[in-house]
C-alpha cells in the first residue's frame, strides 16, 4: 500500500504519512507513546477504564474516548495492504509491539497507525493547542530542559498552562488573517489553506490575544455567526468533559496537545444540520461506508435499513481529541496521580472558551 505526506498536521510535524485513500494517520513513533497506546487499548480490552472508582457510573468518559483510534504500528518500508491494515483493526485487542534497539543506529524507525482524525471532511479548519506549563520530563537533558524552561517562561505556556502551536484554516475569510504577521503564516496545497506556524503561538501574552485568535479560528468559514456560536458551545462542553476524565485518570501529560477540528465546508455543514455530538463516532461510520461498493445502496445496521446518505450525514462537523503522547504515562498501576500540569491549563483555556462565547 503506497503512502504519501500528510499535508494537515497543524503543528507541522515532519515524517507523518497517510495512505491514499487518506483514512490513517502514520506518524513515527517513540516507544513510550507506543506503550501508552497499547495499556489504553489492553485496559479497555479487560473493560477497564482506567478512571478512578465510580467515576464511569457517574457519567465521566473514560480516557480512550478522547484520543485517536489506535490501529497498529509498523515500519516506513513495511510491504503492507488495505487488508492488512484492515486485520490490525481486527487484531486490535493483541499487543503488536515494536522493534527497539537503541544500541543500533541503523535500527528502522518504527510508525504508529492511527486513524485519520480529518476523514470524513471537506475543508476542516485545524488548531494544536500545548498543554501544560511542564514541557520536558525526567529524560531530557540539562540542554533541553534549560530550552523548554525558556519556552515556557516567555509564553503562554507558562503564564496560561497552554500555547497555540499551529492552525491550518482553509483559504475563505481572508479578512481575519491581518492578526497573523508575514513569518507567521503561509499559503500551500495550492493556496487553498493557510498554515500557521509556531511563532504566531509564541507571540501571544495575553488571555485576550488569545481569546481574539480563537475567534478567528472559530469565524474561519462562511456560515454565519449561529454556526460560530453552536460550534464554540460544543467544545466549551468537550473542554468541561476532558477535565472530567483527567481529573479521574491517574495520567501524566508532558508535551501533548489537544487538536481542535470543524468542518467550513458549507454543502457539507446544511447536509449535517448544526446538531453533533460530544464524542465522534467517525471511524465506524467510515467503517460501515468502506463496506459499501454502490453509493446507492442501502445497509442494515442492527436490524435498520439505511440509507448511505444518511450514513455519511452522521460524521461529524467538529471534534476535539488529545494527541502526542511521547512523554505520557497512564495506568492505575503506576505511581502518578492525576495530571495537575495538564488540568489547570485546560480550566484557563476553558475560561477563554466561556468569555468567548458570552460574546456571542
Amino acid at each position: 500500500m503506497p503512502f504519501k505526506d500528510f499535508e494537515m498536521a497543524a503543528a507541522g510535524h515532519t515524517g507523518i504519512m497517510t495512505d491514499e485513500e487518506e483514512s490513517l494517520f502514520i506518524k513515527p513513533v517513540l516507544k513510550q507513546e507506543f506503550d501508552f497506546y497499547n495499556t489504553i487499548k489492553e485496559e479497555t480490552f479487560k473493560e477497564n477504564s482506567l478512571l478512578k472508582n465510580d467515576a464511569e457510573n457517574r457519567g465521566v468518559l473514560p480516557i480512550n474516548e478522547w484520543i485517536p483510534k489506535y490501529i497498529g504500528s509498523m515500519s516506513k518500508t513495511s510491504n503492507v495492504s488495505k487488508e492488512d491494515v484492515e486485520k490490525m483493526g481486527d487484531l486490535a485487542n493483541m499487543s503488536i509491539q515494536p522493534v527497539y534497539n537503541n544500541t543500533n543506529s541503523t535500527s528502522e524507525a518504527q510508525y504508529i497507525v492511527l486513524e485519520n482524525l480529518l476523514n470524513g471532511y471537506r475543508t476542516p479548519n485545524v488548531m494544536d493547542i500545548k498543554l501544560g506549563k511542564i514541557l520536558y520530563d525526567e529524560s531530557a537533558s540539562v540542554d533541553k530542559k534549560n530550552r523548554l524552561i525558556k519556552v515556557s517562561s516567555e509564553t503562554t505556556s507558562g503564564s496560561l498552562g497552554f500555547r497555540i502551536c499551529g492552525m491550518k484554516l482553509a483559504n475563505q475569510c481572508e479578512s481575519n488573517y491581518d492578526l497573523f504577521q508575514p513569518s507567521e503564516f503561509c499559503y500551500n496545497n495550492m493556496n487553498t489553506y493557510i498554515s500557521v506556524n509556531k511563532t504566531f503561538g509564541r507571540r501571544l501574552k495575553t488571555p485576550a490575544e488569545i481569546r481574539e485568535s480563537l475567534k478567528l479560528f472559530f469565524n474561519n468559514h462562511l456560515m454565519g455567526e449561529e454556526y460560530t456560536r453552536s460550534i464554540i458551545k460544543m467544545f466549551n462542553m468537550r473542554l468541561e468533559s476532558l477535565i472530567d476524565t483527567l481529573e479521574n485518570t491517574k495520567s501524566k501529560f508532558i508535551s501533548s496537545s489537544i487538536l481542535l477540528i470543524f468542518e467550513s465546508n458549507i454543502d457539507r455543514i446544511r447536509e449535517h444540520e448544526l446538531d453533533d455530538d460530544l464524542i465522534d463516532t467517525d471511524f465506524d461510520i467510515l467503517g460501515y461506508l468502506e463496506e459499501i461498493c454502490d453509493e446507492d445502496q442501502a445497509m442494515e445496521i442492527e436490524g435498520e435499513v439505511i440509507d448511505v446518505e444518511d450514513i455519511k450525514r452522521g460524521i461529524s462537523l467538529s471534534k476535539l481529541k488529545l494527541v502526542d503522547f511521547g512523554h505520557s504515562v497512564i495506568g492505575k498501576n503506576t505511581n502518578i496521580d492525576v495530571d495537575k500540569n495538564t488540568i489547570d491549563g485546560l480550566k484557563v483555556l476553558k475560561d477563554i472558551f466561556q468569555q468567548l462565547s458570552n460574546e456571542f
